[in-house]
Parts: structure tokens; sequence; C-alpha cells
């Protein structure tokens, strides 16, 4: 597709109260068209800084961060924003560098309680946890942030530490453990959870993994897949088989022990309208909502969720989409029914499976239910 940024009239969902905006983008994404009202979920870039080289990082960051070119979100950029911020439900600070380091990540945060008042907002932070304290970990529950995953790739520092090169297993596990207690002693309300990334040298612990969860009193376990870019990350891809049964088996102690497990380690495409409960696809579902502490539905996604990079650029749905425009120099609601946005929601809906016309799934609960 092709064509010129258009302006589209959103005065009217600006203006509205935060279940008119939600109303607003749930009538958009029924009535099966191209256009849609400003997002309601931001994915945030702050910045590709980092304090790890980790040597599957899919990012590049530790390259970056060494030379010198990482890019760092300016406050141009969050000011830009705050527009959108005032209307989004969801912030997720999970790509490229630690949002810990970036300049902008207070301001961020400070911004978006600002523009939303008292008005239920997630924010949803993965961090590798190595700047991030008790009395850390404290404030940044009290300034919004309500979901928080941890990147840690085993228990021992030769599953972990050699990998996430500046990471420390034996000093996370204890951080997390304390970070349960903080949350039950102060009657806190974010998750905790790990996210890890099943390589050759953890396999055989995944198990281990569980039982940490388990005995710590966190919430989820989420296991991801290595991204093969390079020749070193090509040596940490465990076999087929070998990964298949692991993760089998981390499921089973999962059960066992009540502990949910979030198997990303191979593609799923989930169309909410045809889950049932008890399938393997219904629970995988409902892990992945428990561990981002929202509702995941595939088919909203082009309606509803923008990608922030730090210097301004929009990307539609996942930062794997191609730039829509830029909050520097273009208007938020022109970019969002862009060629790019609107080419997104057209592929969509041509295969989803209630097709190219209205859809029937359900309406998106809402922070308060996430």
């Amino acid at each position: 597709m092709t064509g010129t940024l258009r302006v589209v009239d959103n005065s009217a969902v600006d203006s509205a109260v935060d279940d008119g905006a939600s109303d607003a983008m749930d009538s958009a994404f029924r009535a099966g068209g191209d256009v849609s009202p400003l997002p309601l979920r931001l994915l945030v870039n702050l910045g590709e800084r980092c304090n790890l080289r980790c040597v599957h990082c899919i990012t590049g960051a530790p390259t970056k961060t060494a030379n010198g070119t990482a890019r760092i979100m300016a406050d141009d950029v969050i000011d830009a924003l705050r527009p959108s911020l005032s209307r989004t439900r969801y912030v997720g600070l999970s790509h490229a560098g630690e949002p810990l380091l970036q300049p902008g990540f207070k301001t961020l945060l400070s911004t978006l309680r600002a523009a939303r008042g008292e008005r239920p907002t997630v924010v949803h932070l993965l961090s590798n946890g190595m700047a991030l304290t008790e009395a850390r970990f404290v404030e940044l529950v009290a300034a919004g942030v309500s979901s928080l995953a941890i990147s840690l790739e085993g228990l021992t520092a030769a599953d972990n530490d050699v990998v996430r090169i500046g990471s420390q297993a034996a000093v996370l596990t204890e951080r997390l453990r304390a970070f349960v207690r903080l949350r039950r002693e102060q009657s806190l309300d974010v998750r905790i959870g790990i996210s890890t990334v099943v390589t050759t040298l953890n396999v055989p612990a995944l198990d281990g993994l569980v039982e940490f969860v388990a005995d710590a009193g966190l919430d989820w376990l989420k296991l991801e897949e290595v991204f093969a870019l390079d020749d070193v990350a090509g040596a940490l891809v465990a076999a087929p088989r070998q990964m298949a049964v692991a993760v089998a088996r981390a499921q089973q102690r999962a059960v066992a022990l009540g502990v949910v497990v979030v198997d990303h380690t191979r593609p799923r495409r989930i169309w909410r309208c045809q889950l049932r409960p008890g399938t393997s696809n219904a629970a995988f579902a409902a892990g992945d909502d428990l561990a981002n502490r929202t509702t995941i539905n595939t088919c909203r996604l082009p309606y509803e969720q923008a990608c922030i990079e730090p210097n301004g650029d929009v990307r539609p749905v996942s930062f794997h989409h191609p730039v829509a425009g830029n909050l520097l120099r273009d208007d938020m609601a022109a970019i969002w029914n862009s060629p790019a946005c609107v080419d997104v929601r057209r592929a969509n809906r041509a295969v989803r499976p209630c097709g190219p016309g209205p859809a029937t799934c359900e309406a998106d609960p809402g922070p308060r239910s996430w």
C-alpha cells in the first residue's frame, strides 16, 4: 500500500474518559476497517545501553554500548508521547538495553502517572536485575511498575553467568526471594517472574528453575528460544528433541508444584475465539497473560499496540514491523493510520478465523482484570 500520512480526527476520543477510549477502540476493531483511534498499549524502547554482555543478545546492545552507538531516548520524545500516554492502559519496557540504566526511565514513569492519574495502568518491566536493589524495587512499584520479569538462565554460574556476562545467578536468586518477601510484607501490587532463554547449558536444569520459582514464591517462569544471529549464539541452540524433552519435563514438574510455565520455545498462533478449556493453547494463553499482566489478543494488537523507538520512530504491533512514522515529525494520529499500520491490520484480518469482516471475539476486560 502506498500513500501519505493522513490525520484522523480523534477529538471525541481524546476527550473521553478511559472507558470511552476503550469503547472507541473496541468499536473500530469490531467494525473491521482500516482506521483506528490512538493506541491503548505502548511498547517502549528507552535505549540500547546495557550493563551486561549477553552472548545471545538479539538487539546488539553490548556492542552498541561498547562502541558508543547505543541510542538513548531523549526528553523530547517522551514529551511527544504525552498525548498517547494519557490513553495508554499498558506500557511494556522489554526491548533493547537495560531499562533501569536509561536516562528517560524515571521521566517516562512520572509522565505516565501524571497523564493517567488514578486510571488503572499496567507497566511491565523486563530487567536483568543487576541494578535492582531491594530499595529500588520498592521505589519502582511505588512509581507504577506492576509486572516484573527478571532475566535468569539458571541457578548456577555455569548455567547463567557464562552466557549473561556481568550477571550473577547467586545475587539474583537472593534478590528475587527478597522481592517476594517485600511484596508480602508491604502488600505490594506487583507480579514477579523469571524469563529464561533455553540453551545447551541450562537444558538439564530447567526443572530446577521450576522448583526455585515454587520455593521462592514467584508467579511464573517463561522459557524462550535462542535466536541464532551469529555463530556464538548458534552454538547455544539446543537440539529440538533435547529441548522438547526438557521443556516437557519442566512443565510436568510445574504441574506438580502448582507453578505457571509459559513455553515460548516454539511458535504458536493463538486465536482467542478458538481456545477451549483444558487444551495446551488455553493453558499457554492464560500463562502468557499472567506473565505479561495483560490480555493478549492477536487480532486486536494491530488496532491498539504501538512500539516506540529511542529516536521517536513508531512501529505497529512489534519492533519487528516497519517504521510507520516519527513522533518528532508526525502526529501520532497520522502515524497510527498510515499505510504501514493499515497494511498490518489488513494482513491480520485476512488470516483471522472470523475473516475480513466484523470481529466476533470478546471485548478486552481492561487493566482492572489484568
